[in-house]
């Protein structure tokens, strides 16, 4: 109790004391240029049957404090921490058996809601947005981490957005649990199905999903069922027309609109796979697909009907697989079926994209143009008439020389076939066939 007077100024009075005659508030903290209100020793707020409501207990040191901040209408007040410290966080704890309720008396569907949100300015894919760790005491009465579950991101793209959970546990080996590498993973694909990975979800020491080791049950919203699948990825293919692949398929049509319709592919995780097909209404149509870094190039370009797999290792895109009509920075590397008749001449012009030739008249053959022919590719000459083909002719010009099995030239009969293969330099002819 105390008798409190004002001066224009400043409250007056001696301190405030309790009932027990100990002083409670000292009167010189409630100056009105004052911005705290002190409490002389460690005191409670009680109720007005003297019940303890909030007792509050002082550390010498203190930094760091807690921040209650009211709102406006229509916003949430908030409890914030203060302090030197760079990172504070909060501890609350809970006495013997007892329990944190998170209480919401709505009556509508949906109950109380936690979440844990990462304020961030560049999310990416990977990132931790939150994480839940399990820890107890070991053996030795250390504090330990057992097992944890993070929320995250799989792909951040405006109106895109995808998401996955992680599920993590100790390993064994005493080393602590990470919010970026898990044993059990649940990555959220559309509205209808989801995709349950057991494997490894590290990638190193970057935390990305891996492909290694995973198997993945997928639910099926169209059979309710489950369908299983061994490595990353996804059951159906992304449907794209031009710009932007998402990295969240693993599978993806592309339907090109125009000859050369541009498509990009942003860098990819450790060990990803992408896998490419196309699709157009016009047989002209191709599609150009530029990744951010292209170990074989800068582009490649597929054709109608074609496909293409890619995986991301060391930073890079790599072609590892194609088939049709696809081409690196607009060299062909895959030919198939037969080209337009060909007229025999000193240098010959074979067309970029196929396989087979038909070579008439009865001209000398001496080079053939290397321009689209990448080294290891191969093609099939066949002969209306009686045509020599000269070995060893000097290359010049952009036509490459035309290495004969045993050094001597090859003279056809009509209908006889000769192979041919690009070692990169010249044209090597072999495996002659013969009406």
């Amino acid at each position: 109790m105390a008798n409190l007077g004002w001066n224009g100024t400043q409250f007056i009075t001696e301190d405030i004391i309790d009932t027990s005659g100990n002083s409670w508030l000292s009167s010189t903290d409630l100056a009105t240029d004052s911005s705290k209100l002190q409490l002389v020793q460690d005191q409670s707020i009680n109720d007005s049957n003297d019940n303890k409501l909030i007792e509050f207990t002082a550390t010498g040191s203190a930094v760091n404090n807690i921040k209650i901040v009211n709102q406006a209408t229509g916003s949430s007040p908030s409890i914030d921490l203060n302090g030197s410290d760079s990172n504070i966080g909060l501890d609350i704890t809970l006495k013997g058996t007892g329990t944190f309720d998170l209480l919401n008396s709505e009556d509508g569907a949906m109950g109380a809601i936690l979440k844990l949100y990462q304020d961030s300015a560049s999310p990416a894919m990977s990132d931790v947005t939150g994480f839940v760790q399990f820890e107890g005491n070991n053996a030795s009465s250390a504090r330990k981490g057992y097992a944890g579950i993070g929320g995250g991101v799989f792909d951040s793209t405006a109106g895109a957005e995808a998401g996955l959970l992680v599920f993590v546990g100790a390993d064994g080996t005493g080393s602590a649990i990470s919010s970026s590498v898990g044993v059990m993973g649940l990555m959220f694909r559309d509205s209808t199905d989801a995709t349950l990975s057991l494997g490894s979800f590290g990638g190193g020491d970057h935390g990305t999903l891996s492909a290694e080791g995973n198997l993945i049950l997928q639910s099926d919203s169209s059979t309710g069922g489950v369908k299983v699948y061994k490595g990353f990825g996804d059951k159906s293919p992304n449907y794209v027309t031009s710009g932007a692949i998402s990295l969240q398929s693993w599978s993806d049509k592309l339907d090109p609109g125009a000859a050369g319709t541009a498509f990009t592919l942003a860098d990819g995780f450790d060990g990803q796979v992408k896998k490419f097909t196309t699709h157009q209404s016009d047989t002209s149509y191709t599609a150009v697909i530029t990744p951010a870094n292209f170990r074989d190039g800068t582009s490649f370009t597929m054709g109608d009907n074609s496909s293409a797999d890619l995986q991301f290792t060391n930073s890079k895109w790599n072609l590892i697989g194609y088939h049709n009509k696809v081409s690196i920075d607009a060299i062909a590397i895959q030919r198939k079926g037969k080209g337009s008749d060909i007229a025999s001449a000193n240098d010959v012009t074979l067309s970029a994209t196929h396989r087979y030739w038909d070579i008439t008249g009865t001209t000398q053959v001496n080079r053939i143009a290397s321009a689209g022919w990448e080294a290891g590719a191969e093609g099939y000459l066949q002969f209306d008439g009686v045509v020599t083909v000269k070995d060893n002719q000097a290359a010049g010009g952009g036509f490459a020389t035309i290495l004969i099995t045993g050094s001597q030239d090859y003279t056809s009969a009509a209908g006889s076939i000769l192979k041919i293969i690009y070692d990169g330099t010249s044209f090597k002819a072999y495996g002659v066939f013969a009406e």
